[in-house]
C-alpha cells in the first residue's frame, strides 16, 4: 500500500512542529530507545544532539523529495555509506520504530491524532521498505540479538 497524497501532506505539515525541536527530539528518542533497548546504547553510540540534527534532516530531505524516487534512493544510499547503522536499525529493530512514534506523539502531542499517526505510520513503512529491499541487502550487525 502506497502513502496517498494527503498522509503526505499530514507527515508534511506535522513535520514543521518536530524539526524545529531537533535538539529535543534527539534528546526524548535516544532516552526513550536506551529505556527500551538499553543494550543498543554500547552499539550507537553518538553524540545525542549532533545525530538527532543529522536524523531531522535526514527526515525533512525524505519528506521534501518524497514523490522522486531517485533522489529517495540516491539519500538513502548516501545515508548507508555514511552511517550503516541507521540503515540497519529502521529495517526491523522494534524498539527504534517504538521510540521514533513515541518522540513524535511527545512533540506533536494533541495534534497526532489518529489520522496523523497513520500517515506516520505509512511513511515509516515506506522508508522502511526503501532500506529492506533496495539498501540493505548485506549484513550490517545483528542489533537486535545483541
Amino acid at each position: 500500500m502506497k502513502m496517498t497524497m494527503e498522509q503526505l501532506y499530514l507527515v508534511q505539515s506535522s513535520f514543521k512542529q518536530v524539526e524545529a525541536f531537533s535538539t529535543i527530539i534527539a534528546t526524548l528518542f535516544y532516552n526513550r530507545l536506551y529505556d527500551i533497548a538499553p543494550h543498543l546504547r554500547e552499539r550507537l553510540s553518538c553524540e545525542a544532539r549532533h545525530q538527532g540534527a543529522l536524523f531531522v534532516e535526514f527526515i525533512s530531505s525524505i519528506i521534501d523529495n518524497f514523490e522522486d524516487r531517485e533522489k529517495i534512493e540516491s539519500l538513502a544510499r548516501d545515508l548507508r555509506l555514511k552511517h550503516h547503522t541507521f540503515a540497519s536499525c529502521l529495517k526491523g529493530i522494534p524498539a527504534i520504530e517504538n521510540a521514533f512514534f513515541w518522540t513524535l506523539e511527545e512533540v506533536i502531542a494533541e495534534d497526532f491524532t489518529p489520522e496523523v499517526r497513520s500517515a506516520w505510520v505509512m511513511f515509516y513503512q515506506e522508508l522502511k521498505q526503501l532500506f529492506d529491499y533496495r539498501f540493505v541487502r548485506y549484513r550490517v550487525y545483528d542489533i537486535e540479538t545483541a
